[in-house]
C-alpha cells in the first residue's frame, strides 16, 4: 500500500503532511531554544570560574577549589560545544530540509490544486447534464430536446472519464511527491534525534570525567591543619615578654632599614597611603625597592597584603591604583631576579582580588601586570608551578595527612590553576602544552586528564 491508492484523498493527505511539518518546525524551535539556553548557561559557568573566591582559596582548601575552579571552566567548554553542535549541526539540518521540501512540495500542491478544480468543474457540467437528461425523460416523450440532452450527457461522460484518466495519472505524481518528502523528513528526523541524544551522551560523559576528582579533592580540606599551619606562619619565639629598657643606639640608615620591624612599618605606611588615595614620595618609592630587596621584605609585604585582603579592603581608590600596581610591578621583577617564587606566587594570587573602580567597571591588579616579561618566560612558569605543588605537598606531609592519592591531587590541581592563569595572561599556546606534557610526566599524571581551561 502506497499514497498512490488515496488518489480520492488528497485532502487528507496533505493534511497529513502539514502535521508532520508543524511537528519537525517545533522541534525545530525546541533545539535552537536549547542550544540558546546551553550557550546563557556556558557563559554563567565561564564567570563562574573567574570570581574572587578562587583566588581567596589556600591551605588544605586549595586543592579543593581548584578542582571545582577547573570543573566550572570545562563544563562551560563542553557545554558551548554542545550548544554549536545543537545549532550548527542539528537545527541547520532540519532548517535545510525545510527549505528544499518547502520548494518541491509547493510545486506539486499548485498541481494538485489546479486539477482538482478542473475535475471538481466537470463533474458539475457531468451532473447537471445527467439531471437535465433524468427529468425529461420522465415524461417519457422522445422529443428533439431529449434527443439534445441524451447527446450531452454522454459528451460529459466522455470528458469526465477522460479528466479522471489524467487526474489519477497528475494525482499519482503528486502524491508519490508526499510520500517520498514524507519519508524523507522522518529518516532525517531519526537522525537528528539519534544525533542528538549522541551529543548529549558525550557532554555527560565528559563531565562526569571532570567532576570525579571533586569529591577527593575536597576530601582534603582539613580545618585542624590549616589552623596550625596559621599558627606556626605567626608563631615567634618571643612571645609576650617582660619589657627591659634598652639604650638608643643611633642606626644607619641601611641598619634601620634592615631591621624587621623597621621594614615592616615602611611597608605598612606605603600600602596605608595607597588605600587613603594619597600620592607616594619619590623617598618612598626609594625606600621600598630597598625594603623588598630581600627575602625578609618579600615575605613582609606579602604579609601585609594578606592580611588586608582578610580585612575584606580589597578596593583601591582610583587616584592611588596605578602606583600600586607600579609597586606590585617592583615586587614581581625583584621576586624573578633573586628567584623567590613563592613569594611570586602569592603576588599572582593578590593580583586577583585587589581592584579599583572607574566607570562602574572593576579593573584589577591582574590587568595592570599583564605585560610583565615574567609571563613570556617558560623557565619562570614552570618554577611558579614547581614551587607551589611542593610547597602544597611539603604542608601536608609536614602534618602526616599525605598519600599517593592526595600528592596527584595536589599536582593536577595547582597545574590546572597555573594553566588557567597562563591563558588569561596569554602566555604561547605552544609553550603551556609543552609545559603542561613536561609537568604531568614529572606528577604521574594521566595524559588522558585534561588540565586546559
Amino acid at each position: 500500500m502506497s499514497y498512490l491508492d488515496l488518489c480520492d484523498k488528497f485532502s487528507e493527505v496533505r493534511d497529513h503532511w502539514l502535521s508532520t511539518r508543524s511537528f519537525s518546525d517545533e522541534y525545530l524551535n525546541f533545539l535552537l531554544y536549547k542550544s540558546e539556553i546551553d550557550r546563557t548557561y556556558a557563559k554563567g559557568l565561564k564567570k563562574l570560574a573567574k570570581m574572587p573566591i578562587f583566588g581567596m582559596a589556600k591551605g588544605t582548601l586549595l586543592p579543593g577549589f581548584n578542582t571545582l575552579q577547573n570543573l566550572c571552566i570545562q563544563h562551560s567548554i563542553q557545554l558551548k560545544i554542545l550548544s554549536e553542535n545543537l545549532h550548527k549541526d542539528l537545527a541547520l539540518t532540519l532548517k535545510q530540509l525545510a527549505a528544499h521540501q518547502d520548494l518541491i512540495i509547493k510545486d506539486k500542491s499548485e498541481l494538485a490544486k489546479r486539477i482538482i478544480s478542473e475535475r471538481e468543474k466537470i463533474i458539475k457540467s457531468h451532473e447537471k447534464a445527467k439531471s437535465n437528461y433524468m427529468k425529461e425523460f420522465k415524461e417519457g416523450h422522445v422529443t428533439d430536446k431529449s434527443l439534445k440532452l441524451e447527446e450531452k450527457y454522454k459528451n460529459c461522460i466522455e470528458r469526465l472519464n477522460t479528466c479522471n484518466k489524467a487526474y489519477i495519472e497528475n494525482m499519482k505524481v503528486v502524491l508519490s511527491t508526499y510520500q517520498e518528502q514524507e519519508e524523507e523528513n522522518s529518516k532525517k528526523l531519526k537522525e537528528v534525534l539519534i544525533k542528538m541524544i549522541s551529543y548529549e551522551q558525550a557532554y555527560i560523559n565528559t563531565y562526569r570525567n571532570e567532576f570525579e576528582p571533586l569529591l577527593p579533592a575536597m576530601q582534603s580540606f582539613n580545618p585542624p591543619i590549616d589552623l596550625q599551619k596559621f599558627i606556626n606562619d605567626n608563631l615567634t619565639e618571643s612571645g609576650v615578654d617582660t619589657v627591659k629598657f634598652m639604650p638608643y643606639l643611633p642606626p644607619t640608615p641601611r641598619q634601620s632599614l634592615n631591621s624587621i620591624s623597621n621594614k615592616e612599618e615602611i611597608l605598612q605606611g606605603i600600602i596605608q597611603k595607597c588605600w587613603d588615595g594619597e600620592e607616594l614620595t619619590r623617598e618612598e618609592g626609594s625606600k621600598f625597592l630597598w625594603t623588598i630587596s630581600d627575602e625578609i621584605g618579600k615575605k613582609t609585604w606579602v604579609q601585609l597584603l594578606s592580611s588586608v585582603r582578610t580585612q575584606g579592603r580589597e578596593l583601591i581608590p582610583l587616584s592611588t591604583f596605578e602606583a600600586f600596581g607600579d609597586l606590585m610591578w617592583c615586587a614581581l621583577t625583584s621576586m624573578m631576579e633573586n628567584n623567590d617564587y613563592k613569594y611570586a606566587r602569592e603576588c599572582i594570587s593578590l593580583s586577583q582580588v585587589f581592584y579599583t573602580e572607574e566607570n562602574n567597571e572593576k579593573k584589577y591588579i591582574q590587568d595592570f601586570l599583564m605585560m610583565h616579561p615574567l609571563w613570556q618566560e617558560e623557565y619562570n612558569w614552570e618554577k611558579l608551578i614547581i614551587t607551589a605543588i611542593e610547597q602544597e605537598i611539603e604542608f601536608f606531609i609536614q602534618n602526616k595527612n599525605i598519600g599517593e592519592l592526595k600528592s596527584q591531587i595536589i599536582a593536577i590541581s595547582q597545574l590546572t590553576w597555573y594553566t588557567h592563569i597562563m591563558t588569561i595572561y596569554n602566555a604561547d599556546e605552544a609553550m603551556i602544552a609543552r609545559l603542561t606534557a613536561r609537568l604531568k610526566g614529572l606528577y604521574n599524571i594521566s595524559e588522558g586528564f585534561s588540565v586546559y581551561p
